[in-house]
């Protein structure tokens, strides 16, 4: 994974303009046991900090900002300075970077109040892709490669560094076999970090626009080349542009909103959760391999999933007689169950008749029985008793 960062940034050396924080232990601290993206990403968040805020507080280096929030009495003061940098940022990075100069200054000792409520306002504010956005989106893109990243995205729910990570030889195996819904075979470096890749999938329609890529030879058959010959400069600025030009809501990440519209897709099926988690990469843990029975499993789940991350107009008709025919079975299944209570009203009607007739024939006989004297004196003990 690490061997391709340089092709996802665009840079040759990404790190060089990074050198002096790189220098600087506190930094150091922060970023011990980081993955390459994550660091290029809180770096970058650092330098933005110290460009935005390092004159007003008068600090040039991480190491200055450590002892000006631990010499300050009150860490509120702290979490203000962090919130007027927020103001700052674009409204879709301004949680996760101000999250970024909390988690530096925690992990240097720095104590800060709770940022639980604006946490929960993030998860709220972002959404994943509806599909008639996707749809939309896709119709604003220039190139097949950007339109096959989207699909791919959409299909398999991969984060955006894991799919400029992919290689032919991950599809290789299943594609050249036609299947329909291709397993990606990941190597363990995909698994093996907090955030892992999922045991997924892609579906017909992205394959089939693959193979057409492929005969265009805009995709490369070579097992070690790259499926998206982009930086993630690149991809993240079209996705932005046609997200724009679609006039889609701003809050859509325009990667990570892929990764969402996966995610609902596979709520709407109503599978098991672990099974889910497997698909999304939650909760991998340390089994790094996995079986061919596990992903057979894994496959059909993905299969009735599919009806939902499917854009086709054809999925959508399939979608349709799925829903007519669920409503079809549910009707058919209160017509059979009214039907049965009808028939035991009518059950229970007829014995009443019964009762009905018996009483009207015998009732002369209860009459003259109730005259005699005995028979009364009989009942009225009874009635005491």
């Amino acid at each position: 994974m690490n061997q391709s960062f340089e092709e996802l940034t665009g840079y040759r050396r990404p790190f060089d303009k990074f050198e002096f924080l790189l220098k600087d232990p506190s930094v150091d601290r922060w970023l011990r046991f980081k993955e390459t993206w994550t660091r290029y990403n809180y770096l970058r968040c650092m330098q933005k900090f110290l460009e935005f805020m390092g004159p007003e507080l008068g600090i040039k280096e991480p190491s200055a900002l450590v002892a000006w929030a631990k010499s300050r009495p009150d860490n509120i003061e702290i979490q203000d300075i962090i919130e007027k940098f927020g103001e700052r940022q674009p409204e879709t990075g301004r949680q996760v970077r101000m999250s970024m100069v909390r988690s530096f200054l925690k992990r240097n000792g720095v104590a800060l109040p709770s940022m639980s409520g604006q946490r929960q306002l993030l998860k709220e504010y972002h959404r994943g892709y509806s599909r008639e956005e996707l749809q939309s989106l896709l119709g604003y893109l220039d190139q097949p490669l950007q339109k096959l990243f989207v699909m791919f995205g959409k299909d398999c729910g991969l984060r955006a560094q894991d799919l400029l990570s992919l290689k032919y030889r991950h599809v290789k195996k299943e594609l050249e076999a036609g299947n329909d819904f291709v397993h990606l075979y990941l190597e363990p470096a995909f698994y093996n970090r907090r955030k892992a890749s999922g045991i997924t999938f892609i579906g017909p329609n992205t394959v089939k626009l693959l193979k057409q890529l492929i005969e265009k030879k805009l995709v490369s058959r070579d097992p070690d080349a790259r499926v998206f010959p982009f930086t993630y400069p690149t991809i993240a600025g079209s996705l932005l542009i046609a997200k724009r030009k679609a006039g889609l809501d701003p809050v859509i990440q325009p990667n990570h909103g892929l990764r969402k519209f996966f995610e609902n897709c596979l709520d709407r099926v109503g599978m098991d959760v672990h099974k889910k988690l497997q698909l999304e990469g939650h909760s991998l843990g340390v089994r790094l391999h996995y079986t061919d029975r596990e992903i057979e499993e894994l496959r059909k789940l993905y299969q009735q999933a599919y009806q939902f991350l499917d854009l086709s107009e054809e999925g959508v008709l399939d979608k349709t007689v799925q829903d007519l025919k669920t409503t079809v079975e549910r009707l058919t299944q209160e017509v059979s169950e009214k039907t049965g209570h009808i028939e035991s009203l009518k059950e229970e009607l007829s014995k009443q008749k019964e009762v009905e007739t018996l009483v009207r024939e015998y009732l002369p006989l209860l009459k003259e029985l109730a005259k005699d004297p005995e028979i009364k004196r009989r009942l009225a003990s009874l009635k005491n008793e």
